[in-house]
């Protein structure tokens, strides 16, 4: 019983700890570009946000941007 009253109470303790996903991230960007539409015309999309998958196998911290490999 105790065990199972402590077990109960660490969840609970514990989920108060637990983070949310930011906003900014939690929704897809809108429009959603594919990668072929970027590579076709990649000045069109300038500045837009974009998600896609992959590994990161690189990133360099510019003055005003960031670039990632």
């Amino acid at each position: 019983m105790y065990s199972r009253l402590l077990a109960c109470l660490a969840t609970l303790l514990l989920s108060g700890c637990a983070s949310q996903v930011p906003l900014e991230i939690r929704l897809p960007p809108d429009p959603d570009l594919p990668l072929t539409e970027v590579l076709a015309n990649p000045r069109a999309h300038e500045g837009a946000r974009v998600r896609w998958g992959g590994v990161i196998a690189g990133v360099e911290n510019r003055e005003n941007e960031t670039w990632l490999e």
